[in-house]
């Protein structure tokens, strides 16, 4: 009987610090991607969290394997994360990264990878009414990036309508809603989205509950 050995493993290390004063980050996800030579994904990844003094350990399969590593690649900048998400060497692009190679024996990869910020918190206040203008109270509000991603944050409006989001500034977000209830349970309606542009300051949003049926049958 014959059995495939599995491939070797080895640490891909190093520290996240902010470019600007050097600060370390604790408590920051670091993700290592395998591709290819190329660059191309190859659907592996591994992670693992810096310490408080900035320091990681990711354990990866060797053999000469190529990954693209970076920090906050998961979700938006958040005033807990106030940094955009970086790619080694410190870079804002995928494209621009430095491929990590693993060879099979090799002492442990050392990265440095530094980062902007941190951002400054920017509060974005929304306000969810009927179509007459009346408030919604008791009303959730979902945000997301640009990109579809959940910022982790659902908010409830007050009994005047209105809810407070915390971000950070030079970051774009997406605010919707969607009311279910009624006499019966069955009336369902949501408000358009709306997107605040990347910015700093404090801004306004107004979501109007005027279109009936779910947000996504209407964007398929």
């Amino acid at each position: 009987m014959w059995f495939t050995r599995p491939p070797a493993e080895r640490d891909i290390g190093g520290t996240v610090r902010y470019r600007i004063g050097g600060q370390p980050l604790n408590g920051v996800k670091v993700i290592a991607e395998l591709t290819d030579r190329s660059g191309r994904p190859e659907c592996l990844w591994r992670s693992g969290v810096t310490d408080m003094d900035g320091n990681f350990r990711i354990r990866v399969p060797a053999n000469g394997k190529f990954y693209r590593v970076g920090v906050n690649l998961t979700q938006s900048p958040t005033p807990e994360y106030p940094f955009p998400p970086t790619f080694y060497p410190g870079v804002p692009d995928h494209e621009w990264a430095t491929l990590v190679e693993v060879p099979n024996e090799a002492p442990p990869q050392d990265l440095n990878i530094l980062v902007e910020g941190p951002l400054r918190r920017r509060s974005i206040t929304i306000m969810v009414t009927w179509p007459d203008g009346s408030p919604v109270p008791n009303q959730w509000i979902r945000s997301s990036n640009t990109g579809g991603s959940p910022t982790g944050a659902k908010l409830p409006t007050d009994q005047v309508g209105l809810a407070t989001f915390e971000g950070v500034e030079n970051t774009e977000y997406v605010f919707q809603t969607q009311f279910m209830g009624g006499d019966d349970l069955k009336k369902v309606v949501h408000a358009e989205p709306v997107t605040v542009p990347a910015g700093q300051g404090p801004a306004r949003v107004h979501l109007v509950l005027s279109t009936a049926g779910y947000y996504m049958d209407h964007h398929r």
